[in-house]
């Protein structure tokens, strides 16, 4: 059972760690003093006084610590479960609020996983009137693809038909519904429409698959080949054109094959080549060619063309880019697509202007150098020492062949990969070093993807976020994807083969069930999807996709029973699927995407197709750790006014009245849970939140917060024991009102407040105060009444509360005045800590007070000051009440 997409966890627990520490430092010096003191009173009982001493030590560890960070959290889970993001790991919510970087898978993530077969590149393309021979090829539509390009398209893949639907990998899915191949239950194609057109039956058999492998970048097919003049077995071969180029003859190469790569790749287009070679020479027989080597099988190859894709980018992978940036992140792309292709989208999507500005790191005449992706024109020779300067000017991109290249020549290059931008033709393995390289660095990085080939990266991430695929073409532009389709001009058809004598005649193929096309069923969906968004369901698109893979699979069921009925042909499908199970078997070690891996990988998995869910929960994150940060520092303050109550205090006998605890209480208790349920702002702030308790301009300020609230109490006490000479402790003696209680109670409440007040973040990373009103009116409910009662303007109140009068008007304004200071001190010391230490922070958080901000505290104040004036009894009516409360019976 996986209980972690990590095996090491890196969580917050040393900063609580720590600070619980801190204070249990305190409490053991403060219970030490209790003890000294109570042993010089010989009539005091030595158990009560142990007694008091844990109390006081197990007091200053705050009991309500978990509960209050766990509530943070739990409110940013469900939040982001309304989002329709899940999270197995809600540990790492307040870790997303770290996140500085942002790497993002482009197939599927940046872009939609739906892909369209743009066109093909003939192995004998002719160049554009008036070009060179080495001039980049035109693309062709893929209806008119040579032979060999046909061949190697029909038969190199991993598709199967289950229920008459070609299920399997986007791309070969695109490349056979493009040239209208139909592929039984039983694993053959059948060129449909080149039969029609040739007046052909050719028949292509798969025998034996090398599935794709990451490190080889390319798949194989030994395939049985009819209907043709060279009739037999065929090895059909498909791959990058870094790894075909390898593989083909001698002389076999075209001398426009890079131009015309490069050329397509600029254009955005994910590029394959393709290669083939006959064995019908070969003295081998079936069994022997099976038997060959995957080494053997994909050598000495013919070149049979170019095949292009594209891949639509999602409407708003744009926008959330920009917005990443806003908020200070740094956005990268790492895909194991080639580098032009992925310069091309990260254009698309902002994360460069344009080409001129974008330097490729390769090899030009064996050594390395920063190549411009516009002109191949070398910029500047590779050395770590000027990456920081180009960095600054350029958007920097790297292969995994150069950046392994780079380290091998400098190891620092490591140190200063956080300045790449694009990270491309990366296999599973160099993304996850990628990211360790950069958490190294001490870099917090959140990772996106959707495939298989994330897995790696996704675990190795600090906040990995897995998107489900499957959502064809929604969230993408339709325009884009019709141009796709329909401007591909054939700028001059390659010849069409001559006839070759027919052969015996092949089988005919069974006629496939009829298919809506792709219109039809993106007009069902977006229908389905309006009327379940218009009776408020969650998860909207995910739902109607799901039900439309139900409807068709059942349909499929349905008409595949009336074909097949009973018998052999009724268990083709079973048969064509424990085939292709078989296969896999052999190549477990190459496994390519599985649906599902991403998600159990990563920690987050959002059920969106859009990247959307990044930000989301960047800014739930945020929210959760600026919450954490603030509970640890009231809560500190809170265990360290207690601690000195617990001590000094009781020593000196002073309680508190039932009201007055009630009161307080109930106010303290609402502030409390609504502090833990705050909201984040809708936009990401340009300045990122402290990570760490420890951070000067928060721990300097719990102490210098501390001290102020010490002074302020020794003070008030010491003065009130010199208005009341004769008053003496009474450690077990019932609550008596007293003016050493009332000022105690006045400034312990005070300070209460001032501790919220001054420690609550609010923006630029969650809603300010005035925006949370039962924060705002509990706090201010308990604050107003605190002033109202220092100034005696209302003496009924006074007396609710079990307050005793002032001596004079002089002892009450001092009072008056040392509250003031408390709370005024208190935030001029934490804007000072934070203006030294955190400036940018300080300047967002004024930058976003706004007037309204000042009339919503303003009306606060005199809401609260008009009830307690109306709901306040005369000095008579609360007399009255008192004696009818007395005579009542409990």
């Amino acid at each position: 059972m996986m209980q972690y997409s990590s095996e090491h966890v890196r969580s917050d627990s040393w900063d609580a760690f720590f600070l619980v520490s801190f204070l249990m430092l305190f409490a053991v010096s403060t219970s030490s003093y209790v003890l000294k003191k109570g042993l010089e009173n010989k009539d005091r009982s030595n158990f009560e006084l142990l007694l008091h001493c844990t109390m006081i030590i197990t007091n200053v560890v705050p009991p309500e610590l978990p509960m209050q960070t766990a509530l943070a959290v739990n409110t940013a889970l469900m939040a982001l479960m309304q989002l329709h993001i899940f999270c197995t790991e809600p540990f790492r919510i307040p870790t997303a609020g770290k996140i500085d970087v942002c790497l993002f898978d482009k197939t599927g993530t940046i872009t939609a996983d739906h892909l369209n077969a743009v066109g093909i590149v003939g192995p004998k393309a002719k160049p554009s009137p008036g070009a060179s021979h080495s001039s980049p090829r035109p693309l062709q539509p893929m209806l008119q693809a040579p032979l060999p390009t046909l061949l190697v398209l029909g038969g190199c893949h991993s598709l199967v038909s289950i229920n008459g639907k070609v299920v399997g990998d986007p791309v070969e899915e695109a490349a056979v519904t493009s040239l209208e191949i139909f592929v039984t239950a039983k694993g053959k194609a059948y060129p449909r429409k080149w039969n029609e057109m040739n007046q052909n039956q050719i028949e292509i058999e798969a025998i034996h698959r090398n599935h794709f492998a990451s490190k080889l970048q390319l798949m194989s097919v030994l395939a049985k080949v009819e209907g043709i003049e060279d009739s037999g077995i065929w090895s059909l071969v498909k791959g990058s054109p870094e790894a075909i180029s390898k593989l083909l003859r001698d002389k076999e190469t075209p001398e426009w094959y890079w131009n015309t790569y490069k050329d397509l790749t600029r254009r955005g287009m994910r590029v394959l080549a393709l290669g083939y070679k006959e064995f019908q020479d070969s003295k081998l027989s079936l069994h022997e060619i099976v038997k060959l080597p995957r080494s053997k099988i994909e050598s000495d190859l013919k070149f049979a063309g170019f095949v292009a894709f594209r891949c639509p980018v999602r409407k708003d992978s744009k926008a959330i880019v920009q917005e990443l940036k806003r908020g200070s992140h740094k956005v990268q792309m790492i895909t194991g697509d080639a580098t032009l292709t992925a310069t091309f989208v990260a254009q698309e999507v902002g994360m460069a202007t344009n080409a001129s500005k974008i330097l490729i790191l390769q090899e030009n005449n064996n050594q390395l150098c920063w190549l411009s992706a516009s002109d191949d024109s070398q910029v500047a020779l590779f050395n770590t020492d000027k990456i920081d300067e180009l960095a600054k000017e350029y958007c920097l991109c790297v292969s995994g062949y150069s950046l392994q290249e780079a380290i091998k020549k400098d190891k620092n290059f490591t140190k200063y990969i956080d300045r790449i931008s694009i990270f491309a033709r990366m296999t599973p393995e160099q993304k996850e070093t990628v990211i360790s390289y950069m958490k190294e660095m001490k870099h917090f990085c959140l990772m996106c993807g959707d495939g298989a080939n994330d897995v790696g990266a996704l675990k190795q991430s600090h906040v990995g976020v897995a998107l489900l695929s499957g959502f064809g073409a929604l969230n993408v532009d339709k325009k884009a994807i019709q141009q796709d389709l329909s401007t591909n001009p054939p700028d001059e058809p390659s010849p069409s083969p001559a006839p070759t004598p027919a052969p015996a005649p092949a089988p005919a193929p069974v006629p496939a069930p009829p298919r809506l096309t792709r219109e039809e069923i993106q007009a069902r969906l977006e229908r389905d999807i309006n009327e379940r968004t218009a009776r408020g369901e969650s998860c909207p698109s995910f739902r109607a996709f799901i039900a439309h893979i139900k409807n068709e699979s059942a349909e499929a069921r349905r008409i595949a029973q009336q074909r097949q009925g009973q018998g052999i042909a009724g268990h083709a499908q079973r048969v064509a699927l424990d085939k292709y199970l078989q296969d896999m078997d052999t190549n477990m070690g190459d496994i390519s995407v599985k649906l599902g891996d991403a998600s159990v990988a990563a920690p987050f998995t959002a059920k969106t197709p859009s990247i959307e869910a990044t930000v989301d929960i960047i800014r739930q994150g945020r929210c959760a750790l600026v919450t954490t940060l603030q509970m640890y520092q009231i809560l500190a303050l809170n265990c360290l006014i207690s601690a000195y109550s617990l001590s000094v205090l009781y020593l000196d006998g002073i309680k508190y009245g039932d009201h007055q605890m009630m009161a307080s209480g109930v106010l303290m208790t609402i502030s409390f849970l609504t502090l833990s349920r705050a909201t984040p702002l809708k936009e990401l702030s340009p300045v990122r939140p402290l990570t760490t308790i420890f951070h000067p301009a928060l721990f300097l300020s719990l102490l210098g917060q501390f001290c102020v609230h010490l002074g302020c109490m020794v003070y008030v006490t010491s003065l009130t024991k010199q208005y009341t000479p004769e008053w003496s402790p009474n450690l077990y003696g019932q609550f008596k009102p007293s003016l050493l209680n009332t000022v105690v109670f006045l400034t312990s409440t005070v300070q209460s407040v001032s501790v919220f007040v001054v420690n609550y973040k609010g923006r630029p990373f969650m809603v300010g105060m005035p925006d949370n009103p039962y924060l705002l009116y509990s706090l201010g409910a308990c604050l107003v009444g605190v002033f109202l009662a220092a100034t005696e303007q209302i003496p009924t109140f006074n007396k609710i509360l079990q307050l005793v009068p002032f001596p004079n008007a002089e002892f009450g304004m001092i009072i008056f005045q040392v509250l003031l200071f408390n709370i005024g001190m208190t935030l001029l010391w934490d804007f000072l800590m934070v203006g030294c230490f955190a400036r940018n922070i300080l300047k967002e958080n004024l930058k976003s007070f706004k007037t309204e901000d000042a009339k919503k505290m303003l009306k606060m104040v005199l809401v609260l000051v008009t009830l307690i004036w109306l709901f306040t009894p005369s000095e008579e009516d609360y007399e009255k009440l008192k004696v009818d409360f007395a005579s009542l019976e409990f």
